[in-house]
């Protein structure tokens, strides 16, 4: 089954069916990505982690989920941007907490995620880790970003 929706970073989801799976998935819950404020001046990046909860049912033990995420609205070739009207403020979003796999689509070294054999009935937590780097010199304002999160299954 495939479903998207868009994920703020400030992280929303959905899912669509195939015809490959008899499992019935659904989205229990998304947390967004919060970073909170930014510091221009500051020596340290700003770390932030959200979730993805989703749960299947009716799963055979070959079901597996693959999570992908899209470049995001203001992407400037593999980094991710958040924006508003007076600027732009890049990102990215990891697999791990190390904060050393990017989370993506396959593509530019980005990778998806995917699961282990899926148990029927129980919510699979899935952690989203967020870092901007430091050293950005970037005026205030209230910047976002929208990510589409697909989800195969």
């Amino acid at each position: 089954m495939k479903r998207t929706r868009p994920f703020l970073v400030a992280l929303a989801l959905g899912m669509a069916p195939t015809a490959a799976s008899a499992a019935v998935c659904s989205i229990v819950s998304v947390s967004p990505v919060a970073f909170g404020a930014y510091q221009p001046f500051g020596i340290a990046s700003v770390d932030s982690a959200g979730d993805i909860t989703f749960r299947c049912s009716g799963v055979a033990p070959e079901d597996r989920v693959r999570i992908e995420l899209d470049h995001g609205l203001s992407a400037l070739g593999t980094q991710r941007r958040l924006s508003c009207p007076a600027g732009t403020l890049e990102y990215q979003l990891y697999l791990d907490a190390a904060r050393t796999q990017i989370w993506g689509d396959g593509t530019d070294g980005r990778l998806p995620w995917e699961s282990g054999a899926l148990s029927d009935g129980v919510a699979v937590h899935v952690p989203v880790y967020g870092r901007i780097r430091a050293g950005q010199n970037v005026p205030a304002g209230a910047y976002a970003d929208t990510i589409t999160v697909t989800v195969e299954f």
